[in-house]
């Protein structure tokens, strides 16, 4: 009986936690002039649910000294956008922009990326972006 009662109670607390938990994630994006063969978008992340009408992208890696790219934070599944925002050496600085309407939370957000400058005409950046 004990036995039971544990695995139900960690069962529950596994979809708890995945229910209630938004996330930071991780980036690794490379842009360039052409615009072919990127690596663009970062992985999906769900949004919290706290009124925050805002995203937030942290640099703390570039291939260079001297690039530039611009982000954009979309709705998975939906039609809500962000502003977009340059983001510019800056080693863990955080650049912030503004969602176009409100952005409901408990849902699946992403962020796209473009080039904006780099001497050698790309841009392999890594950091923190969160929806």
């Amino acid at each position: 009986m004990r036995k039971k009662i544990l695995i139900l109670t960690v069962i529950f607390a596994m979809f708890m936690g995945v229910a209630v938990c938004a996330d930071t994630v991780e980036y690794d994006i490379t842009v360039n002039k052409t615009a072919t063969q990127q690596d663009n978008l970062s992985y999906k992340v769900v949004k919290k649910d706290d009124g925050d009408n805002w995203f937030y992208v942290t640099p703390t890696y570039y291939d260079s000294d001297n690039a530039a790219f611009f982000a954009r934070s979309y709705q998975y599944s939906g039609s809500v956008y962000s502003s977009l925002v340059y983001v510019e050496n800056g080693l863990n600085e955080t650049r912030d922009g503004e969602y176009k309407t409100t952005a409901p939370g408990n849902v699946y957000y992403y962020m796209q990326t473009s080039y904006g400058y780099s001497a050698t005409g790309s841009v392999n950046s890594r950091g923190r972006y969160t929806p």
